[in-house]
């Protein structure tokens, strides 16, 4: 199947969503409500910050952040500087941090409160960070749980608040103070816009995942679908979720926000999520859906799922549980929401997607054969293979069976020179 992506930045489809259902939904956090207006409105706001400190086209943003408002708003007004965002795990050791804001050298960093005091700690030795943006859940809560929920934590020594300091400012702060005073950069069609596990992402790559997302649930109704993040957006993924299945969607988009999944899914069922996505097909997540969500519609995953898990989630809430791959950009192949799927696969390749198993010399494997998993096409950076680090086969109806515990080091981090026709030869 091929689809032709419109060539335009990642905020071409906030815009167009802000346009077409301004009053609408677009993020909902414990019913504290932004409409795609307002969601616009403070990106635009949060973009004319960045630039005031310093960010311009080719600069780097990275995110210590959990799935909040903070990580959307962030990563669309860095778009909309032409700048690169780089998404950082938040619960990452102090020596993964240091290492990858060393190698990606971000200028201003976005932490969540409970992950500022590791990135203080790095002072000195990430010289290229010159401003931190501190923010916590609470800067989205709706009254009163938003002074509830700091003084509950600081009873159970959860609470945490980046302390005032030379270059540290407050997100929301920083948002209200500041009016919107900038236009989108220009950005060329090569031009990076995201860093995820060392992958160097174009505005082309992410909108093609998104689309490809998109495309892969056809019942979507743009403005219509709750979304209920439950996978971590610092993972491609959880980043093309948000983009195609939220924003493209014109979404409301909502995620758990305590730490607690019981009380956090018993939270938003009051939101009628229609759609889920789903981190690793988390059994406790997925388990409390069964109970607290039969608004469900579609449930995604980014590996293969349980045919038993499957059918007893559909016959709970009626909703299609789907497992899938994740490649650099997001999901590279996953089974049909509707028609044939095959259940404990990692399904079809998705649209405008190509997907190899390879020898380790580089040469394909034979139908039915194992190997290295590869995958090329529109969502995949360069023009050559990307090894995926998981071993499996393809049958001969296109599926992909990844093998048991068949992870190899290095998964997603980096392409092989492999060239697109399967040719030996390896870097």
């Amino acid at each position: 199947m091929h689809y032709d992506y419109p060539r335009v930045p990642v905020t071409r489809l906030l815009d167009d969503a802000a346009q077409d259902f301004p009053e609408s939904t677009g993020l909902d956090v414990a019913g504290h409500r932004l409409t795609y207006r307002q969601v616009l409105d403070q990106v635009d706001r949060l973009a004319t910050v960045l630039s005031g400190l310093g960010v311009a086209p080719g600069g780097q943003v990275g995110t210590l952040l959990a799935a909040t408002p903070q990580l959307l708003l962030t990563a669309f007004a860095t778009w909309r500087l032409g700048a690169v965002v780089v998404l950082l795990d938040p619960n990452a050791t102090p020596e993964r941090l240091a290492a990858d804001l060393g190698r990606q050298r971000c200028q201003v960093v976005v932490a969540d409160d409970a992950a500022y005091p590791r990135l203080a700690a790095l002072k000195g030795d990430v010289p290229a960070v010159q401003h931190v943006l501190g923010t916590g859940i609470e800067d989205y809560l709706p009254f009163p749980r938003n002074l509830v929920h700091p003084l509950l934590g600081r009873r159970d020594g959860s609470y945490a608040r980046a302390p005032r300091a030379e270059g540290v400012a407050r997100f929301k702060d920083a948002i209200r103070r500041t009016a919107p005073a900038v236009r989108q950069a220009p950005v060329s069609k090569d031009a990076t816009a995201a860093v995820i596990d060392g992958a160097r992402l174009g505005h082309h790559h992410i909108v093609a995942a998104a689309f490809a997302l998109r495309l892969w649930v056809p019942d979507v109704q743009a403005g219509r679908e709750t979304l209920l993040m439950a996978t971590p957006p610092w993972r491609p993924f959880g980043l093309a979720a948000l983009v195609g299945l939220g924003v493209l969607a014109a979404a409301t988009i909502t995620a758990p926000v305590l730490a607690d999944p019981h009380r956090a899914l018993h939270g938003v069922r009051r939101r009628d999520p229609t759609l889920m996505v789903v981190g690793g097909a988390s059994a406790p997540l997925l388990d409390l859906a069964e109970q607290a969500l039969p608004s469900l519609r579609v449930v995604l995953t980014d590996c293969p799922v349980d045919p038993e898990r499957a059918g007893q989630l559909h016959a709970a809430t009626g909703a299609r549980l789907r497992g899938g791959l994740a490649g650099p950009a997001g999901l590279v192949a996953a089974n049909p929401v509707y028609g044939q799927a095959e259940l404990g696969s990692a399904g079809l390749p998705l649209p405008d997607t190509d997907i190899a198993v390879l020898d380790p010399g580089g040469s394909p494997r034979p139908t039915g054969a194992e190997g290295d998993i590869a995958v090329s096409g529109a969502a995949v950076p360069g023009d050559r293979w990307w090894r995926l680090g998981v071993t499996g086969r393809r049958d001969a109806d296109g599926y992909v069976w990844l093998t048991p515990n068949g992870n190899s080091p290095g998964a997603g981090v980096a392409p092989t020179a492999d060239s697109r026709d399967g040719a030996a030869g390896t870097g």
